[in-house]
């Protein structure tokens, strides 16, 4: 009786619609996309100092340990801004893929 009783538990859980799944599916999207741009973000500086041919310049400065911890810290400047466009994004992409499946899974399930 009581695996029934978990069991019940885990599939409301599992069918749960509405607000609360969309909110659910914005929180993960957006701490999703957050992550994803500080890990990535230093990354793309670099390669860009790369490609304008500055890589000895910035490498110089990293080795310094100016440009990682440092005051100006020129690996992390500018994520402001790509966290404002990224985390609402990929919140919306996360929501947007769930309400699809669902919408999906409902045709499906009317057609058989």
């Amino acid at each position: 009786m009581l695996r029934e009783l978990g069991f019940s538990k885990y599939a409301a859980e599992k069918e749960e619609t509405g607000q609360r799944a969309a909110l659910k599916g914005a929180i993960a999207g957006a701490g999703a996309g957050a992550l994803a741009t500080i890990i990535s973000y230093p990354l793309d500086t670099l390669s860009s100092a790369k490609q304008l041919h500055v890589w000895p310049q910035t490498w110089a400065h990293i080795k310094a340990g100016k440009g990682l911890w440092g005051k100006t810290n020129r690996l992390y400047a500018g994520m402001g801004s790509k966290l404002l466009k990224t985390v609402p994004a990929a919140a919306a992409t996360f929501v947007g893929y769930e309400v699809i499946k669902k919408l999906l899974n409902k045709n499906n399930n009317k057609t058989k």
